[in-house]
């Protein structure tokens, strides 16, 4: 073997071990991101209200004592005359009684004494006396009868009951409402208070859909019926939608939200979704806005400072200044991101401003 060739060769070999292999590339960080679209037109603008009768009455017993039996549910329809509810009669039964009894005797008394006066054995004022006997206990018959009849609580007129606010073995005063009543030809509304700021841009006639808590996965249409003229205590103004006719499933008291498209009074103003935008303690809030690469596969992020707005009912937040239509940004993770890092980039849809 010639070694003069040999131990170059070994030479070349040992320092071709001693190199290392160059770094892999680092994969790029994924981000998702969206485009800032225009502000719409219109806007969807819900607002929580509550189910009332727009011509409800109440009911009640005309005579206290406790409830034994309510017939009555709420929600259910009923016939003129039908019984709702029954109040204990005991008392009211011996009260009658006893009225029948003053009423026989009176109309004896009075009977003897016409024959007597007309015998001219009785003076015209006994006879007056015995007159005015009879009628007295005539009419404590009839009150107590009525009274008696005052223990059964009856439907004033067809319709349906919106409330009930009694249940068995409850003691009643006379003339307290025990339910509500609401007759066959009226309606129910969806009443709601609107902002001072949101209160121009609702007309009569607007149609708005109401989701009703104890109803989920149905909505109900209802019409703006009445736009009140002054503020209520809260300082919002009320307003009234009329259901359609035939929502047999909403009940007066039922509360809920209704949905109602209304002209966008935010006019240019932009908005993107809440997790965008960030903030430095003590400074600006910011965005992370990228500069895409020609083929938009990737980008590079910039810290875009921002003025923000208003938080809308989605989850969107308006930008007032730092955004234009079209720019694209970071929508998660903005609090891990480092400006000047390149990405890879994750579109999802683009925003709609609401």
């Amino acid at each position: 073997m010639n070694t003069k060739l040999f131990y170059p060769l070994i030479l070349l070999i040992c320092a071709g071990c001693g190199k290392e292999a160059p770094p892999a590339p680092t994969p790029l960080r994924p981000a998702y991101t969206t485009r800032v679209a225009a502000p719409l037109a219109h806007v969807t603008r819900t607002f929580s209200g509550l189910v009332a009768a727009t011509e409800s009455s109440s009911v009640a017993f005309q005579v206290s004592g406790r409830v034994v039996e309510v017939v009555a549910k709420a929600g259910e329809t009923y016939k003129q005359g039908d019984v709702l509810a029954r109040i204990d009669d005991t008392d009211y039964r011996a009260q009658l009684s006893d009225a029948e009894g003053k009423m026989v005797e009176a109309r004896n008394a009075l009977s003897r004494t016409q024959s007597l006066f007309e015998n001219g054995n009785a003076s015209k004022s006994q006879f007056d006396s015995a007159t005015s006997a009879a009628k007295s206990a005539r009419a404590g018959l009839d009150t107590a009868t009525k009274r008696l009849a005052d223990c059964t609580l009856v439907m004033p007129y067809d319709g349906l009951i919106g409330r009930v606010n009694v249940r068995t073995q409850e003691t009643v005063p006379s003339g307290q409402s025990v339910m509500t009543t609401l007759s066959s030809g009226g309606s129910l509304d969806f009443d709601i208070g609107v902002p001072p700021e949101l209160v121009e841009s609702i007309a009569l006639e607007m149609i708005g859909r109401v989701a009703i808590g104890a109803i989920p996965g149905q909505t109900f249409d209802a019409v703006i019926s009445e736009i009140g003229a002054e503020p209520s205590g809260n300082t919002t103004y009320p307003v009234s939608l009329t259901f359609e006719a035939g929502q047999m499933r909403v009940r007066e008291g039922m509360d809920g939200e209704v949905a109602i498209e209304l002209a966008n009074t935010a006019g240019s103003v932009l908005a993107v979704p809440i997790a965008c935008v960030a903030a430095i303690p003590g400074k600006a809030e910011y965005v992370y806005k990228v500069d895409v690469s020609a083929d938009g596969s990737k980008g590079v992020v910039r810290r875009q400072e921002v003025q923000v707005g208003g938080v809308r009912e989605n989850g969107q937040i308006e930008i007032v200044k730092g955004l234009a239509e079209g720019d694209t940004i970071v929508t998660r993770g903005v609090h891990r991101l480092e400006p000047n890092t390149e990405v890879l980039l994750r579109p999802e849809s683009d925003v709609e401003s609401k």
